[in-house]
């Protein structure tokens, strides 16, 4: 989850003001799966509202080599990432 976390970090202007909820993960096809909602700062330094999220980390051994995160950015991306998820068994409650 950790490599997850940064990789959502890495995609927001304020990396300290990540805040998640409603996480799940599943294992399918050799991925772990991660579907959830996340909140972060903008440039103007508010909160931006709950958004969902879809990821998906490649792991070797026990150690993730390799972390995706799609839905932070345009409302394509969000619809994405529900779709995603949806097929998945979760359901944002954004």
């Amino acid at each position: 989850m950790a490599a997850i976390t940064q990789a959502i970090k890495d995609q927001v202007k304020d990396p300290d003001s990540v805040r998640l909820r409603g996480v799940m993960a599943v294992q399918e096809e050799g991925v772990t799966k991660f579907c959830g909602e996340v909140n972060a700062k903008n440039s103007y330094g508010g909160y931006v509202g709950f958004k969902p999220f879809y990821a998906f980390m490649l792991i070797s051994g026990a150690k993730p080599v390799y972390a995706s995160v799609s839905g932070l950015g345009d409302d394509v991306s969000s619809q994405s990432a529900v779709i995603m998820c949806k097929k998945l068994g979760y359901e944002p409650r954004t």
